[in-house]
């Protein structure tokens, strides 16, 4: 359909294709319009005022007319909410920044309905380094709209170790660090600046590490079996739960032995009871003094 079609008197054209007027006729007259849909239309007639928009369809002219205000109950008029448009769909455009920091929007090329959503915005990128004089920045970009926010990236002074043995050179210094800043803290050292790293582990004190790295949980029951853990001592918490939870027996029925040194075997031994006894993922054993029967 073009402008040189004929239109129902009192219906004019304009150059954008915007169809006005005042119309009355029923809706079987108006046929010339194929998708044309009146509201109200069990009405034989009446007269409404109309607005249509008319847009290429496959080749075709389609007809959009803006939804209509309830009619009164004389029938004899109506009333056109521009905003609302009884269209097939949406035509939106493309979204579009609202400039405020947090969303963009849409609107219907039809109707002038308008969507409103978040920015989604990407996992950022660096566009200036920080330094100890000055601050950085980084750059997000909303993967919607390619809307830009930038914000400031500051300096962060590295983690100094506290402890004068501790090297950075050394295997321990990034687990050291870990277990200081755990929490609960797994560990603070034998002073405030000295981590003992060569120093040997009594089996009190890897007990209680490894309770302060499963959480500090609570003993499910105070059934004291040692008669050399006492309620007064640091480990007495972390021994309890160890044993209910079948990750020590103790070196005898009666006897944890918290003074005495932890050998490696006994470390793993803990550590692999604490997750559950899970098996290796392999069957071979590279170490000559560990046997199937240790």
């Amino acid at each position: 359909m073009d402008s040189s079609t004929p239109l129902p008197a009192g219906l004019s054209i304009d150059s954008s294709g915007r169809i006005t007027g005042t119309v009355t006729a029923e809706p079987s007259d108006m046929t010339v319009f194929s998708r044309i849909y009146l509201k109200g239309d069990t009405y034989n007639r009446q007269q409404v005022w109309v607005i249509f928009n008319i847009l290429p369809d496959m080749g075709e002219a389609t007809i959009h007319m803006v939804k209509m205000d309830d009619l009164d109950e004389t029938f004899g008029e109506g009333s056109v909410d521009p905003d609302e448009l009884a269209h097939d769909s949406h035509v939106f455009g493309a979204w579009v920044d609202d400039k405020n920091g947090s969303t963009h929007s849409r609107t219907c090329s039809y109707c002038q309905t308008k969507e409103t959503e978040p920015h989604d915005w990407d996992e950022g990128e660096v566009t200036k380094e920080p330094t100890k004089d000055a601050d950085g920045s980084i750059t997000y970009t909303c993967e919607t709209c390619a809307a830009k926010r930038t914000e400031a990236l500051p300096y962060e002074e590295e983690k100094q170790c506290p402890f004068v043995d501790v090297a950075r050179y050394d295997y321990y210094y990034a687990p050291v660090l870990w277990a200081v800043d755990h929490d609960p803290q797994i560990t603070n050292g034998i002073d405030a600046t000295h981590f003992g790293p060569n120093q040997k582990c009594t089996r009190g004190q890897v007990v209680t590490f490894l309770w302060r790295a499963m959480g500090e949980p609570a003993p499910e029951s105070w059934v004291n079996p040692f008669n050399d853990v006492g309620m007064g001592d640091y480990y007495y918490f972390p021994v309890l739960w160890a044993y209910q939870n079948n990750i020590t027996t103790g070196t005898s029925e009666h006897a944890f032995s918290p003074n005495s040194s932890c050998t490696r075997g006994q470390v793993v031994t803990f550590m692999n009871r604490s997750k559950g006894n899970p098996k290796a993922s392999s069957a071979t054993n590279p170490f000559s003094d560990v046997t199937s029967g240790d």
